[in-house]
């Protein structure tokens, strides 16, 4: 029986035996570098090993494992990180409010102290959100490493928020004037902003890890 290789090697020696009949010689000299060239390419495509045969099938049904459970805990961080977003925004909306003079300090004070309770919670849930312990070593490490820099992000929004409705609250018992009590809490604001959270290199490099191999 013929095997993919013998009939590949047969149909190379007839192209090579026309191209010879058919073209000059110098232009049957730079079409048997592009024959020689395209073999190779061919010969290197079909000896690579499948997926299948590269891995055990225990491996593959570990390798399946990791990616679920990745994209579990991932599908879970993501509603955190999204919670996160949401209460910058609305931080940041109160206090442009405020700016703008269509809400008073009383209204921004409340909207602030809610907004440090939804905050407590957030954090709070980070405080509590653990690797699985079914990764990898290396996949824990990156999963431990990502939780530890949320936690510092949602620490310092937590406390930017706080320190703003406690600042609201004592200017609402100032005689000043809106103007100069919103610059009060926008001076708290550029203080105490969190720096960004900067994981996408490791959640890059922990998708990659549940990656087939080539």
């Amino acid at each position: 029986m013929f095997t993919s290789e013998s009939i590949a090697l047969v149909a190379v020696i007839i192209v090579i035996f026309v191209l010879k009949r058919i073209l000059p010689t110098r232009l049957f000299v730079v079409a048997l570098v592009f024959v020689f060239a395209l073999a190779g390419a061919g010969a290197w495509h079909f000896s690579r090993p499948s997926l299948e045969e590269a891995m055990s099938r225990e491996e593959q049904a570990h390798l399946a494992e990791q990616q679920q459970v990745v994209y579990d805990w991932h599908a879970g961080y993501q509603e955190k990180i999204m919670e996160l977003d949401r209460n910058w925004q609305q931080y940041h909306r109160i206090l442009e409010d405020f700016e703008a003079d269509v809400i008073g300090i009383e209204a921004a004070r409340e909207r602030l102290e809610a907004l440090t309770k939804n905050a407590r919670g957030t954090l709070d849930e980070l405080e509590a959100m653990d690797p699985p312990t079914k990764l990898d070593d290396e996949s824990y490490d990156l999963v431990a490493a990502i939780i530890m820099k949320t936690r510092a992000y949602a620490r310092a929004e937590l406390e930017a928020i706080r320190e703003t409705a406690d600042a609201a609250r004592r200017e609402s018992m100032s005689d000043d004037s809106q103007e100069t009590q919103a610059a009060r809490l926008l001076d708290v604001m550029a203080r105490k902003s969190p720096a960004g959270l900067i994981v996408s290199d490791d959640v890059r490099r922990l998708r990659d890890g549940v990656r087939p191999r080539e």
